[in-house]
Parts: C-alpha cells; sequence; structure tokens
C-alpha cells in the first residue's frame, strides 16, 4: 500500500562525500508507512547517495 510521508528532512551525502546537504521534501510516495518503505524510496530517487532520515509525518 502506498503512503504519502509529509515534510520529510534528511541529510543526504553524495557518494564519495563526507558531508551531506539536509534536504526537506514536502511530500513522498512510498510503497508502506514504514521508515524502512521511505529510506528506500529516498534512495530509489537519489542513487548512490547515503541518506540520513532526520524526521518526518
Amino acid at each position: 500500500m502506498q503512503h504519502h510521508f509529509k515534510n520529510v528532512i534528511f541529510q543526504r551525502i553524495a557518494k564519495g562525500s563526507t558531508v551531506g546537504n539536509q534536504v526537506k521534501l514536502n511530500d513522498v510516495l512510498a510503497n508502506g508507512k514504514t521508515e524502512s518503505a521511505l529510506l528506500e524510496a529516498l534512495q530509489k530517487q537519489f542513487k548512490g547517495d547515503t541518506i540520513k532520515l532526520k524526521s518526518y509525518q
């Protein structure tokens, strides 16, 4: 079941970098309501980048 996560804030660290940028997305569509589903959706969108979740609703 698809779920919309609102106000997603995460750290995006580009491949080969040690410093990341904080990113805020108002709406992320994921294939479930779990944090791992949200992480999977973000990793698909930003291929190769490390994603560290900060907060979401």
